[in-house]
């Protein structure tokens, strides 16, 4: 998936503000695939999940999350929530969990390295204000599970990636 200015979508807001992704599962079908190893794994997770930021850029179910970029920027926040995709149909008996945020780069976006949810589930994280970062692009790791019941999945990646930018000057 491409950025908005790949796209050269003039009229979406770009400016700095806070930003929201949510990661959607198709749970009942995530919960119940196999898989052998990693790449056929990183394959089921994204046939079962869809990354929406809050100004409607989508990445649907079977795209290559990698390629998902959401802009952040400085001195703002992000927030992290998930949901099910079908929570009166198909998802109705399970539930999905977010547990972490990780970036592997030495110096991290966010004025923590590791990112927590909260006690809503959703996961808050404040972006740091260095000019030296301005433009740079990371890939990131959002970790969460999928329970029904007592069972839970394993813990699942999925590994968008991040741009960071400057706040404009009042």
């Amino acid at each position: 998936m491409e950025t908005k200015e790949q796209h050269g979508y003039p009229n979406l807001d770009v400016g700095p503000k806070n930003r929201n992704l949510t990661i959607i599962v198709k749970a009942n079908q995530l919960f119940n695939s196999h898989y052998q190893n990693p790449t056929e794994r990183d394959k089921v997770i994204d046939n079962c999940t869809s990354l929406l930021d809050d100004e409607g850029l989508e990445s649907a179910y079977g795209d290559n999350n990698r390629n998902f970029t959401t802009i952040i920027y400085m001195d703002y926040n992000m927030i992290w929530e998930i949901a099910l995709a079908d929570p009166s149909g198909k998802d109705k008996d399970y539930k999905v969990h977010l547990v972490d945020i990780t970036q592997d780069s030495a110096e991290s976006f966010f004025t923590q390295k590791v990112l927590r949810p909260e006690r809503d589930g959703n996961i808050y994280g404040k972006v740091v204000d260095k000019i030296n970062l301005d433009g740079k692009e990371e890939d990131y790791t959002i970790h969460f599970y999928v329970s029904k019941g007592r069972e839970s999945s394993p813990v699942l990646p999925i590994d968008p990636k991040l741009q960071i930018r400057k706040r404009l000057s009042n």
